[in-house]
């Protein structure tokens, strides 16, 4: 019955909307040059929620068909930007999830000339569960609200530019078996430090190319099992968010973007120090007192076995003496030689799943 329950509650999902980012605002819903296929206008909103991908490819979405550059920006044509982001100031960003499924998201930037569908991203930050920053210390992971805000610090790294493009990404996991793509992208003036392009993405690491979904992975085993209680750091996937010339994208700002690296254990305890003996160090610093007195103790075992030895040696008459019997054969034992000795087969430890994958 449960099974049944959580069955009908996918296909509802499926026949509403599922999720967009709403602030910034996003460039308007309308086709790029080229990408002309199935009815879409600004007004069109219902388009920003539609997936451009799950593993299976590209979707069809009411005559259109998404294709390895989609999941970049949408398919949607860039437009003249009219909100201003400042590196090192804080950002606010709000998405809704109508249909609000299990998943992760985040935020990248580009700097690239194409500004229709750029190739070339930079991570800034990752949500765990895509929900609000102040639903995370209690978030378990099934479900986000339909409604979610986050503020972050961005990079003081971020290069100025006229014309830059944020990118919001969400991957949702309530397939189980499969998972769905969604995307959304604003166009942005950037204020910041006087790096040109080029140099941003030669210091900026990891640099991503979006092509299809291919910087995803490829299978939903590896992806977290929200229904399993599976959400955090280390369940994350994808790119790490990003460094420039080693310095991470929070800059030592509000510093969440660190949950994307989940802290190490402690380590075990190490084997117990041996006591010190009196007057001297460890055993590698034993004075002459200790050392002749150690020196006492082996000369006085060694002769106590030696003695020990000879005895034996005399008293079975020496090297000419009779050999004692042989022991009895293995059929003479109680149980005879068919005893046999099974060997247990310690089990695995299951999923190796990010964190990301903290893996990812």
């Amino acid at each position: 019955m449960q099974r049944l329950a959580l069955f009908s509650c996918c296909l509802i999902a499926r026949a509403s909307a599922h999720g967009h980012l709403t602030t910034p605002v996003p460039r308007p819903s309308s086709w790029a040059p080229g990408k002309e296929q199935g009815a879409t206008s600004p007004a069109a909103t219902y388009r920003y929620d539609q997936p451009t991908h799950s593993l299976d490819g590209g979707m069809t979405h009411e005559a259109h068909t998404y294709g390895d550059t989609s999941f970049r920006c949408h398919d949607f044509a860039a437009s003249t930007p009219t909100t201003t982001i400042t590196a090192g100031a804080t950002l606010d960003l709000a998405w809704e999830l109508p249909a609000n499924h299990p998943g992760d998201c985040a935020l990248y930037i580009s700097y690239e000339t194409d500004k229709v569908a750029p190739e070339r991203w930079v991570k800034l930050h990752d949500f765990i569960g895509c929900v609000s920053k102040s639903d995370l210390p209690t978030f378990t992971g099934p479900a986000p609200n339909t409604a979610n805000t986050y503020q972050i610090t961005l990079p003081d790294w971020l290069p100025s530019s006229d014309h830059a493009v944020l990118r919001w990404e969400w991957h949702s996991v309530q397939q189980v078996t499969n998972v769905e793509f969604y995307t959304t992208c604003v166009d942005v003036i950037v204020s910041g430090t006087g790096d040109s392009a080029d140099t941003f993405y030669s210091k900026a690491s990891p640099v991503v190319s979006i092509i299809g979904t291919s910087h995803m992975p490829a299978d939903a085993s590896s992806y977290r099992k929200a229904y399993d209680g599976q959400v955090g750091a280390e369940y994350l996937v994808g790119p790490a968010v990003a460094t420039y010339d080693g310095v991470p994208a929070d800059g030592g700002g509000d510093g969440d973007v660190g949950e994307a690296v989940p802290a190490r254990p402690p380590s075990p305890p190490g084997a117990p120090t041996p006591p010190v003996a009196p007057g001297g160090g460890g055993a590698s610093s034993l004075g002459a007192g200790g050392a002749g007195a150690l020196g006492a103790f082996i000369g006085f075992g060694v002769g106590a076995i030696f003695g020990a030895v000879m005895a034996l040696y005399c008293r079975g008459g020496g090297r000419g003496s009779k050999a004692p019997p042989p022991p009895p054969p293995p059929s003479q034992y109680p149980g005879g030689n068919n005893k046999e000795m099974q060997i247990g087969v310690m089990p695995g430890s299951g999923d190796a799943t990010y964190a990301l994958r903290p893996s990812v």
